[in-house]
């Protein structure tokens, strides 16, 4: 193996097969994936009418990715990645076919797909750490920022595409052929994923370690490391004041600011996806190996003071500019942080610590929108909400950047 890596070694990342076959994969299983969340939620509104039931199915969705995300980083450590992936694949297929079976049998009910975004939830929690760990074993450690501009680029793009294939589909075929296209694109990304060739160097290392154990001392790792503190620091600030009530705000912000168009929605969520896969593209193609540290900490910064613009406008192609921007500006620091945490966390930590960045992203999410929610029911109006959340995310950057020289100066 360690001869395959050698022979691979200047070769740039498109001819890079384990990777290619990581990034395809990645964009098939988003695109299965973000079909299945748009179709499930249609079917719930349209065929069900049920709009509390799409409440609970994301709420089932969301808890168990909190829960199994430390899980899933151990697990990561422990085991042949791919593995962990093609498994979580195939039981999101079967999962989809199990749906698709209920339809034929004339089987229609919410707590189908309640248990489904539950299952899918916990899949999701187990595989991303698997995936975000396996990127750095496929690619040198100069290529980093490129490869995961490449990631995120994919990622975005799939949201998007995910998106226009199942309207498309609902159009065209129903929602059971639908169903059925998304079984078979997920096991066809599964399949992909088993043929990914890496050295496993660390997942025997760690092997014989207990499973307590190794949670355990991830979190004395991630305790020990002013670096990795000073990371989840930002990300979930910027999670908690930013994302969770910019996400929040933009269907209220169409809705009542905007009359109400759902075009005016569509509108606002692509420019903020649009931005962001700009931003990956044009980070990799910089291809930044230097000053990354204090290019995520500005980023961050940048993106709290568009928030606060955002928050004030209210010419609708300002507001579209504006939300292009902040998209721009997350890219910014998500594809630095990553790289940086890839190139300077121990191999055989590399899932556990994806892991619990996965949850200092994701953990607080629910309770932004809860404050948020807590703050419109109290009678501010969500243009005020915008603004005032904008006030820790700078404040906690420029303090980042001038107390924190560990992240400021890192690259």
């Amino acid at each position: 193996m360690q001869a395959v890596l050698s022979s691979e070694k200047s070769l740039p990342l498109y001819k890079r097969v384990p990777f290619m076959l990581l990034i395809v994969s990645g964009f098939i299983a988003n695109v299965s994936y973000t079909m299945f969340i748009f179709t499930q939620s249609w079917f719930v509104l349209k065929q069900l009418q049920m709009v509390t039931g799409l409440g609970l199915i994301f709420i089932a969705s969301s808890v168990p990715r909190i829960i199994f995300m430390p899980i899933g980083g151990v697990i990561a450590d422990k085991f042949k990645k791919t593995h962990i992936i093609f498994i979580c694949m195939l039981t999101e297929m079967m999962l989809v076919l199990s749906i698709l079976f209920a339809l034929k049998s004339g089987v229609e009910s919410v707590h189908i797909f309640i248990a489904a975004a539950l299952v899918f939830g916990i899949t999701d929690a187990l595989q991303v750490p698997a995936r975000t760990s396996l990127l750095p074993k496929l690619v040198e450690k100069d290529q980093l920022t490129r490869a995961n501009s490449a990631y995120s680029f994919i990622g975005s793009s799939a949201s998007i595409s995910g998106a226009f294939f199942a309207g498309l589909g609902i159009s065209h075929f129903g929602f059971f052929h639908t169903f059925g296209i998304m079984a078979c694109a997920t096991f066809f990304a599964a399949i992909l994923t088993v043929l990914i060739k890496y050295s496993r160097s660390s997942d025997l290392e760690n092997s014989e370690e207990r499973f307590l154990q190794s949670l355990k001392n991830g979190f004395v790792y991630v305790k020990n490391s002013p670096f990795l503190i000073a990371i989840f620091g930002l990300a979930i600030t910027m999670n908690f004041f930013l994302a969770g009530p910019l996400t929040m705000g933009i269907p209220i912000l169409a809705d009542y600011v905007f009359n109400g168009e759902a075009i005016v929605f569509s509108m606002m969520e692509s420019s903020i996806l649009v931005g962001t896969i700009v931003g990956s593209a044009l980070f990799g193609i910089i291809n930044v190996k230097r000053h990354k540290g204090k290019i995520s900490i500005l980023s961050v910064t940048a993106a709290g003071m568009f928030m606060f613009f955002i928050g004030v406008a209210d010419v609708l192609w300002v507001v579209l500019g504006l939300m292009g921007t902040v998209g721009l500006l997350m890219a910014f620091t998500n594809v630095p942080i990553m790289t940086m945490l890839q190139a300077n966390t121990e191999e055989k930590m590399l899932g556990r610590v994806m892991s619990f960045l996965m949850i200092a992203a994701l953990g607080l999410t629910p309770l932004s929108y809860a404050c948020t929610s807590l703050l419109l029911q109290i009678g501010l109006n969500i243009q005020l909400i915008l603004c005032l959340a904008t006030i820790p995310v700078v404040c906690a950057g420029l303090l980042t950047y001038c107390l924190v020289p560990v992240l400021r100066n890192a690259d």
